[in-house]
């Protein structure tokens, strides 16, 4: 596994990992992680990986994370 690239949000910090057969993107937010993998038979390159992470995939991301703290918060 080898960092392809990392980018910085003010939502979150994404890194985009290069495996043999795909790709790991991870998304980080304070305590939390989320992580998508696609092959690189479907998704053949960085740029590829990029074009998915469009606005509304980075929105649904947020979303994610906002239930995940709630979650978070309710446990502690």
């Amino acid at each position: 596994m080898r960092i392809a690239e990392s980018i910085t949000t003010p939502q979150f910090r994404i890194v985009i990992y290069t495996l043999d057969t795909s790709w790991y993107v991870e998304f980080e937010a304070g305590p939390m992680k989320q992580g998508y993998k696609w092959s690189k038979e479907k998704v053949l390159s960085l740029a590829d990986v990029k074009n998915i992470l469009d606005e509304n995939f980075l929105a649904e991301v947020y979303s994610h994370f906002n239930n995940m703290f709630l979650t978070l918060k309710k446990t502690m």
